[in-house]
């Protein structure tokens, strides 16, 4: 997954807004503090702080999917990417329908060949 700083590189980039423009808009004092989060040179904190600011000010009319892109960025600084991905798949689990599930192919346990098979162990398991 790309970095906050790279997807958020690529929408300005998309909608023909340098980093001296995107300050402007969004009234940063400097150009340096959003270059800094361009090439990812902040923590979570700092992204987060500026992410809020965007989001409340709506200044660079952000799509919902360029959005969900940028949160989803914002997850990884927080959680690690692993996490982020082991979130993802648990959720979109959990989101499936029954019958999807039978599809879901699990590997690496003897007798285990899909999520459901999982499920009825875990189901029967005493510990």
């Amino acid at each position: 997954m790309d970095s906050f700083g790279s997807i958020l590189g690529n929408i300005l980039q998309e909608h023909g807004i340098s980093a001296s423009e995107a300050a402007r808009r969004l009234g940063m004092r400097s150009k340096t503090s959003l270059m800094r989060i361009l090439k990812d040179q902040t923590g979570y904190a700092t992204v987060r702080t500026f992410w809020e600011q965007l989001l409340a000010g709506g200044e660079l009319n952000l799509s919902d999917c360029e959005q969900r892109r940028l949160q989803g960025a914002l997850e990884v600084m927080r959680v690690g990417a692993e996490v982020y991905n082991t979130n993802c798949a648990l959720q979109h689990l959990l989101q499936l329908r029954k019958q999807d599930v039978e599809s879901v192919p699990v590997k690496g346990l003897p007798g285990i060949n899909n999520f459901s098979d999982l499920c009825r162990l875990y189901a029967a398991a005493e510990e």
